[in-house]
């Protein structure tokens, strides 16, 4: 993101884990920082089973922001992943 702002941030990704079962998740962040409140979870009970995950964040940039979307369990698989961002300001 190039410029000072707020900006509304939702994504939706569907996971799985190949290896194994229990949580899969996905997080976003800014400049490499966790965004607070955008971590999205799933428990998984067959290996292979897919998770829809979620969430939209109101993100504060000062400057420029690089926006990613991350796991935060091993061994995930993430597909059809979209993202919108939206400046409200």
């Amino acid at each position: 993101l190039g410029e000072t702002g707020i900006y509304r941030v939702s994504y939706s990704v569907v996971a799985t884990n190949t290896s194994s079962t229990g949580t899969v998740g996905v997080e976003l962040e800014n400049n490499s920082t966790p965004v607070p409140g955008s971590e999205s979870q799933a428990t998984i009970s067959t290996t292979n089973d897919l998770a829809t995950l979620a969430a939209s964040v109101l993100v504060n940039v000062t400057g420029t922001a690089t926006i990613t979307l991350t796991s935060t369990e091993n061994n995930v698989t993430l597909t059809e992943a979209g993202i919108v961002i939206q400046k409200l300001n």
